[in-house]
């Protein structure tokens, strides 16, 4: 079976200063990025572009450097502009300017933040404090969700089926780490254990600066690590998780609630807003069997231990700056940065990705109009007809083969840019008091 629709998104850069036509063409190869001290044959990444490493040291903010950095700064100062055109004066309600301009004012707002401290969060924390039952939180679990806060111990999403990609497949799999993948919690080399301990430093701190005392604070922190632990000990780790095959366990949803029955799947969809499906990709089934034994096993303190944890750390960046801060020192260990972004830079980022259609809509009127969007739609067609041409002359391919190529060509859907239709934001509402909960409710 073949793939009739493939999706293509395309972006195109162009730099000004390349040769023009008719000129004479030179080398794309510039000598100065060179180390040619080095014999290529000894070390050729370094023969190849120590030069540019020598002239480009990290700063003090980035843990990488390269040309997709200065790309995205240059597109961070540009989306600044477009967003001060709106947040620095008023806006008529319910417009996108008016959202774009509040969200970026609410994220700006030092002063408010420092004073509010982490009052914005109390209620998410009493929620999870006051839950009766293991039921009762599992469903907190998937309001908070649907809210944007990374509270559960698997992923789920809708996207399309690697076996049917004419059709969306729900999909869970596993999830529920503090730590970037599985081999965090198990491999002992002395970085690996820095930054373990790092993270578990955080958590501590963030029970402390949220109300819990010390002694507690560490009984939570050994709780939520030993049920991280349990999950990543079941859960694939990255290599396997290339393996498509491996992460491909379609079943009709009668069979997700015979083969899971540890996890509550009716009420959580419906809490999570979800339509009636048929078929589900557990995409890792180990690790989600895992998590049923776990809220089996885990007092009911344990398990609120962990959300609390999640829905802190899903907040740490629209808090107060000591949360910032607090999170910015694991972020430094972890990434190798000294210096955590300037809160304008947090801001955009914010908007852009609460908002991003909207900023994005914005951004091409000003950067890359419909013209340029018709030449590269063109340069498309051209590449497929070319490829349509080279397939006819084809000696080793037979017609029938030909024919399913083709088609395939012909049937590709071509993205460039910026979608056709752009996503409509007129339910979404700004809460200009709480930016806490605003950001977890659009994020």
């Amino acid at each position: 079976m073949y793939m009739k629709k493939t999706f293509i998104s395309l972006l195109f850069l162009a730099f000004c200063g390349g040769q023009a036509m008719g000129q004479s063409l030179t080398s794309g190869i510039d000598k100065a990025n060179l180390d040619t001290s080095v014999k290529p044959g000894d070390d050729f990444f370094q023969y190849a572009v120590g030069g540019w490493l020598k002239s480009h040291p990290l700063d003090e903010e980035h843990p990488m450097n390269g040309s997709f950095v200065d790309l995205s700064e240059l597109n961070n100062e540009r989306i600044l502009g477009i967003i001060q055109e709106y947040s620095s004066t008023p806006q008529p309600q319910g417009t996108l300017g008016q959202k774009i301009g509040s969200l970026y004012n609410l994220a700006m707002d030092s002063d408010r933040l420092n004073r509010e401290g982490y009052e914005p969060l109390k209620p998410y924390l009493q929620r999870v404090a006051s839950a009766k039952s293991k039921k009762a939180l599992e469903l907190l679990c998937a309001e908070y969700d649907l809210q944007g806060m990374d509270v559960m111990m698997f992923s789920v999403g809708c996207g399309a089926d690697m076996r049917d990609a004419d059709n969306n497949l729900v999909s869970i799999g596993q999830g529920g780490l503090g730590l970037p993948n599985r081999d965090y919690y198990f491999k002992d080399d002395a970085q690996t254990v820095k930054i373990r301990e790092a993270y578990k430093t955080m958590m501590k701190n963030l029970f402390v600066m949220t109300g819990t005392d010390a002694n507690a604070a560490q009984k939570k922190v050994d709780a939520v690590y030993a049920i991280e632990k349990r999950i990543a000990s079941k859960s694939y780790d990255p290599v396997k998780l290339r393996d498509v095959d491996a992460n491909y366990h379609k079943m009709r949803y009668e069979d997700l609630l015979t083969d899971f029955p540890g996890i509550d799947w009716g009420n959580f969809f419906l809490r999570l807003g979800f339509p009636a499906f048929e078929y589900v990709d557990v995409g890792q089934p180990e690790p989600v069997h895992e998590v049923e034994k776990i809220w089996a096993e885990t007092s009911l303190d344990d398990l609120k231990a962990y959300v609390e944890s999640r829905v802190i750390s899903s907040a740490t960046s629209a808090l107060s700056d000591d949360f910032r801060a607090e999170a910015f020192k694991y972020s430094s260990i972890m990434m190798g940065t000294q210096q955590d972004r300037p809160r304008w830079k947090r801001a955009v980022s914010t908007v852009s990705g609460s908002l991003g259609e909207a900023v994005g809509k914005l951004y091409v009127e000003k950067y890359f109009p419909e013209a340029n969007k018709q030449r590269m739609l063109e340069l498309v067609r051209n590449l497929q007809v070319a490829l349509s041409q080279r397939i006819d002359g084809l000696t080793w391919m037979s017609a029938a083969t030909k024919a399913q190529a083709k088609d395939k060509l012909q049937n590709f859907i071509v993205k460039i840019g910026y979608p056709d239709k752009w996503k409509n934001y007129d339910a979404l509402q700004i809460d200009e008091k709480l930016y806490t909960v605003t950001k977890i409710r659009v994020a």
